[in-house]
């Protein structure tokens, strides 16, 4: 399943402490964002205990507000990789 947990960081060095996720299996994006939020994570998981597990290790940073896990049930378009 493709999820996309919207984190808001609190804090610079939190928000510094998100790529440490990005060598996780099924971790497929990080993105800061403007806005509410602070950082996008595009990730894939096999299932809700695998997509549980990640968002507690997400919510174990020293300074993190909140994680709120988007489930996406089908996607309509995707343009990967980028054309150059």
């Amino acid at each position: 399943m493709l999820t996309c947990p919207v984190v808001d960081t609190g804090s610079c060095k939190a928000t510094r402490d998100l790529p440490a996720f990005a060598h996780r299996p099924g971790v497929e994006d990080l993105h800061t964002l403007a806005g509410e939020g602070c950082v996008l994570v595009k990730g894939l998981a096999i299932d809700t205990d695998s997509l549980d597990d990640f968002l507690m290790e997400i919510q174990s940073l020293e300074g993190l507000r909140s994680a709120r896990s988007y489930i996406t049930p089908s996607t309509f378009l995707e343009t990967w990789p980028l054309p150059a």
